[in-house]
């Protein structure tokens, strides 16, 4: 396979992965919401992105792209937290939430600094919920509280995505300066 095909390869199937894995994160809090998906769509969402992070992963390895690869171990570990039992989701959630925070010290800049703390903030909220107790909050809070680490996780994401997404803009500003060059002015 061509490299420019590769790299084409590589960002789109990192873009699939990191929107799947945006979008798991305020489904996983939907039981606390007003809204929820059947189980059926979650189980293929969870598919296709550890699909589409395998795909990114084994790639960008090959073109040496560590901001991308990075990004497609988190989504990979993020789609093998919901298959595996136990204990080890913890440890796969871990392992993705790392895996962010260490593609946003990758990538230098606002977009990097931004990904590295949305990452923080996940990890911090995800654990906050799991050892403070909330006894007499009202109900209202106890969603907002319940929903704030599935809420970071999708923003994390989307910003992940922005991150492997940015080589469409140098494509785009490529083809459009081509055609800029070979068009006919009458």
């Amino acid at each position: 396979m061509r490299r420019s095909i590769r790299e084409r390869v590589v960002v789109v199937s990192a873009v699939v992965a990191a929107l799947l894995a945006a979008a798991s994160g305020p489904t996983r809090g939907a039981s606390v919401l007003p809204w929820s998906f059947g189980p059926s769509a979650l189980a293929a969402g969870t598919i296709v992105c550890g699909v589409a992070a395998g795909i990114a992963l084994v790639l960008a390895i090959g073109l040496r792209d560590r901001p991308t690869a990075v990004v497609a171990v988190s989504a990979l570990a993020l789609a093998l937290s919901s298959v595996v039992p136990g204990v080890l989701v913890t440890v796969f959630v871990a392992v993705a939430q790392a895996a962010l925070i260490a593609a946003g010290i990758l990538v230098r800049g606002a977009l990097g600094r931004t990904l590295t703390v949305l990452a923080g903030l996940w990890f911090l909220a995800l654990l906050a919920t799991s050892t403070v107790p909330f006894t007499d909050a009202s109900q209202t809070v106890l969603v907002l509280w319940l929903a704030l680490p599935g809420l970071l996780q999708g923003a994390a994401y989307l910003v992940a995505t922005v991150l492997v997404a940015r080589p469409f803009g140098s494509w785009l500003r490529r083809g459009t300066q081509y055609l800029r060059e070979t068009a006919e002015v009458r």
